[in-house]
């Protein structure tokens, strides 16, 4: 049997699972856990990164099994940073259902059109952030929001670390109770 990943917990309430990039989740995900006061912060950390089983190499397939097992688990909005956001598009394409929301946070350019395809098709709440400091990256933001219908916004000072920004947790607060009033509706 495959070890798991290890996930740290914060709060009660609403999951949101965050899922980190090429950094460790400790310092990408710092500035979020205030947000536990409000929410049950599911903190991820992929396979390759301290305390979760090892990996030759970062595979979105892999990461995709490895968060589905934990939204079956728990539902929840999803917010991730740079690479992490393959595998989740991955796994959200596939279980739709035990996603609440999506937040993307300068995704690299998609490898996976599939799941890219299926997003779009799904009724999914998504966000997509940037921190308007690389022209690359913001044209792989709008390109991106625009086919999913997704909302834009850009959380400038911080440079690439997204998360750091300030107004990032107020940012990332009002879009998730748009999410949960939406669904409440439906």
């Amino acid at each position: 049997m495959a070890a798991s990943l290890a996930v740290r917990v914060l709060g009660s309430g609403t999951a949101v699972m965050l899922v980190h990039g090429d950094v460790a989740p400790g310092p990408t995900w710092k500035a979020q856990e205030p947000l536990a006061q409000r929410w049950r912060i599911v903190i991820a950390t992929r396979r390759g990164f301290r305390m979760s089983p090892a990996a030759e190499e970062q595979d979105p397939e892999v990461d995709a099994r490895d968060l589905e097992k934990l939204l079956t688990r728990e539902p929840a909005h999803c917010v991730v940073f740079q690479t992490g956001a393959a595998g989740l598009a991955l796994a959200g394409a596939r279980s739709p259902d035990v996603v609440r929301s999506l937040t993307l946070i300068e995704p690299p350019p998609f490898e996976t059109p599939d799941a890219l395809e299926a997003l779009a098709g799904a009724s999914l709440p998504i966000l997509v952030l940037s921190g308007k400091h690389d022209p690359a990256v913001e044209a792989t933001c709008d390109s991106l929001a625009q086919r999913l219908g997704a909302d834009r916004e850009h959380l400038p000072g911080a440079g690439h670390a997204v998360p750091r920004a300030e107004g990032f947790n107020a940012r990332l607060e009002r879009f998730l109770f748009a999410a949960e009033m939406a669904a409440a509706r439906r």
